[in-house]
């Protein structure tokens, strides 16, 4: 039996120790460290909401990975990669049906990345989504709202064709992934309003995270799955005898690394600086920030220039969080901080440093053209998500299915949705109720 599957296999994807065999091996691995991305932000953002609701986030991102699994196979992979309408939107490829198997790697990295990017965005909204909430977000998100920008991108779309004289450049999904997620993140956060516990007497007040721990290690969990993320867009690891590719994925992954530490040491500063303390949250987020930033210029922009963006982007994050605090949008995980504001300054970033592309280098019209394609790319990507996701959730709020019930949100879902709780001495006999 295991013969014939491999004369099969060899027969139809021809998969010897050539290009097309490490391209899947190039996808799947980047898959794996995909799938470590979700651990970590899963665990970050658990670790960033009270105890009594740790239960509750959990199963809502075991929802969000089975539900954005089959939406993005049946569906979502169609309207990213199938065959382009008006370069608005794929036609073609749906259930993988017109897909080769021979490029299924695609498939499964693909669809890691939408669920990582409706994971990152729902952790704005933590505890206060209702479990239904949590359903028709990932179905609209990963199906529709984040596969149509993939489709301008990455998928054959109007950004990636360009005018001909030039094109809009995310190689690491800075628009893609991150301003689509905390442009939906930030929607979401106006539409359900800030959490009981921490609105009070007109202001939000601090609600600390219950475990440090789970902060910074998942934390780190995220940032070593991003520093593979920036490094995973290539349509083929293998080029001609030039070795380019193999220069933008090492390019990538060491100035996603060095950004990342500049983005951490920058929000550090700005703590010190404010009131001499640190919060670790805090200076993880500035690390994410940084990853975040030099996603779309990853494969171009030289390491002094990613200290730069990295320290940058750390500023954003503090100053973002801050000003969503001030306006009364209670994000939980610093979502739009953390992945909205970094990715816009990161598609900026990457037509001013790209080596021997950007402002900075060329000072020329193809230059100023790639700037004029990321300025708009960054317009239309965020309009896009955060449009969309106004429209579809305003429909769920006015039909009452997003938010959870305000008594069940102040004692704990988990008591009250699930009938136990994630650590001993919680307890006080929970009621159950339906989900």
């Amino acid at each position: 039996m295991s013969s014939n599957a491999t004369n099969v296999g060899t027969a139809v994807c021809d998969f010897a120790l050539n290009g097309t065999a490490l391209d899947q091996l190039y996808y799947l691995f980047s898959s794996l460290f995909i799938f470590i991305l979700i651990v970590g932000i899963t665990l970050k953002q658990a670790g960033s909401i009270i105890a009594r609701n740790a239960i509750h986030h959990l199963f809502n991102t075991m929802l969000k990975i089975m539900i954005g699994t089959i939406v993005y196979f049946m569906f979502g992979y169609a309207f990213s990669f199938g065959k382009s309408s008006g370069f608005f939107i794929g036609t073609s490829k749906f259930f993988l049906v017109e897909e080769d198997r021979c490029n299924f790697g695609s498939y499964f990295l693909h669809s890691l990345i939408a669920i990582s990017a409706c994971v990152i965005a729902g952790g704005a909204t933590m505890p206060r989504k209702s479990i239904k909430g949590t359903v028709l977000s990932a179905i609209f998100f990963v199906g529709f709202v984040y596969p149509v920008c993939v489709h301008w991108v990455w998928g054959n779309g109007w950004l990636e064709k360009g005018d001909g004289n030039g094109a809009f450049h995310d190689f690491g999904g800075s628009g893609v992934v991150h301003v689509v997620a905390g442009a939906s993140a930030l929607s979401l956060t106006i539409l359900i309003g800030p959490r009981k516990l921490r609105y009070k007497h007109g202001v939000l007040v601090e609600v600390k995270p219950h475990s440090v721990p789970f902060v910074v290690l998942g934390g780190m969990l995220a940032f070593l799955g991003m520093i593979v993320l920036n490094a995973s867009a290539l349509p083929s690891f293998i080029d001609d005898s030039t070795g380019q590719q193999g220069r933008k994925v090492t390019n990538a992954m060491v100035s996603t690394f060095i950004s990342g530490a500049g983005g951490g040491l920058s929000v550090l500063a700005v703590q010190f600086l404010d009131d001499r303390m640190v919060r670790m949250a805090n200076v993880m987020n500035g690390i994410l920030a940084g990853a975040v930033a030099i996603a779309a210029g990853a494969d171009e922009i030289e390491p002094w220039s990613a200290v730069l963006v990295g320290c940058v982007a750390g500023f954003l994050q503090r100053w973002g969080s801050s000003t969503m605090r001030r306006h009364i949008l209670d994000d939980a995980c610093d979502v739009v901080a953390t992945h909205l504001l970094p990715g816009l300054w990161g598609l900026v970033a990457c037509a001013l440093f790209a080596e021997n592309l950007g402002v900075v280098y060329a000072w020329d019209a193809n230059s100023f053209g790639l700037l004029g394609w990321n300025l708009a790319g960054a317009f239309s990507i965020f309009a896009w998500a955060s449009i969309t996701t106004y429209f579809i959730f305003f429909v769920l709020k006015a039909k009452k299915l997003l938010r959870v019930d305000y008594d069940a949100e102040t004692a704990g879902l988990d008591g009250f949705l699930y009938g136990q709780y994630a650590y001993v001495g919680l307890e006080s006999q929970p009621q159950r109720t339906k989900l």
